[in-house]
């Protein structure tokens, strides 16, 4: 594979002690999912992917309570053949702009740091977001 300058950044993203979650932003299919997921795959021993466009109904792991230890058991439930390693696993939320609750979760993600997140979505859902914020400020 070729590797690409990303792969580097998300090797010091990962390197980092109380980092933040991450946000990968850019136009939709140009290869955010992919490289984040080979990247996982070197670098973790458990991955949990989400897209919330073609599987909605794991947006129901973020409603009601966003503290870490109840995210942490409903990510057991929903994924029972994936071991959640503290330190090891990486959460994968893809096409994030479809479930503004898991977006309120990172919060709780990245206080907590038993599991690195990578949020990733495209410029046009959003630059749809912030145009929905604002309205809710200036209206």
């Amino acid at each position: 594979m070729l590797e690409r300058k990303i792969t580097k950044e998300l090797l010091e993203w990962k390197n980092e002690k109380n980092k933040p979650c991450l946000l990968i932003k850019g136009a939709r299919n140009v290869g955010k999912t992919y490289i984040i997921s080979e990247f996982a795959k070197d670098n973790y021993q458990s991955l949990i992917y989400i897209n919330f466009e073609t599987m909605p109904k794991y947006k129901e792991i973020f409603n009601g309570n966003l503290d870490i230890d109840t995210l942490i058991m409903k990510l057991e439930l929903y994924f029972p053949n994936t071991e959640i390693i503290p330190n090891n696993t990486i959460l994968l939320l893809d096409v994030i702009e479809f479930c503004p609750n898991a977006r309120v979760a990172l919060k709780s993600f990245a206080l907590d740091g038993r599991i690195d997140v990578v949020a990733s979505g495209s410029l046009l859902g959003l630059i749809l977001i912030l145009l929905n914020m604002q309205k809710m400020f200036y209206t």
